[in-house]
């Protein structure tokens, strides 16, 4: 079985959005409108605009995410950090001395 190759209607039918979705998006010659594209995008996936969306910068300090302040967190991690980073070198400082121990090269 050959498949027939797709008619114009099929063809229009294939891209989105389509003539039924959006027929102020196409044009005569059966190519976007581009501003009309983006209206309709912005119609189905944007909920707001977001110029109503406002932080005080006063509230970006005292912001609550899981119970904790931010800056607590920030704190938890510094922490957090400055311990793994102490655990790593008393780590690589052990391992140095083993190597030094094992490495053959004692005085007789």
């Amino acid at each position: 079985n050959k498949l027939d190759k797709p008619n114009r209607w099929e063809s229009q039918q294939a891209r989105w959005p389509n003539l039924f979705m959006c027929p102020n998006c196409w044009r005569e010659d059966h190519s976007w409108d581009e501003s009309d594209v983006f209206d309709h995008l912005h119609s189905l996936y944007w909920s707001g605009d977001p110029s109503y969306i406002k932080i005080q910068s006063n509230d970006i300090g005292s912001a609550v995410v899981g119970g904790a302040s931010s800056r607590g967190i920030g704190l938890r991690w510094k922490i957090s950090g400055i311990i793994f980073v102490v655990v790593a070198v008393l780590m690589w400082l052990s391992s140095s001395k083993n190597g030094r121990r094992d490495s053959g090269k004692r005085k007789k």
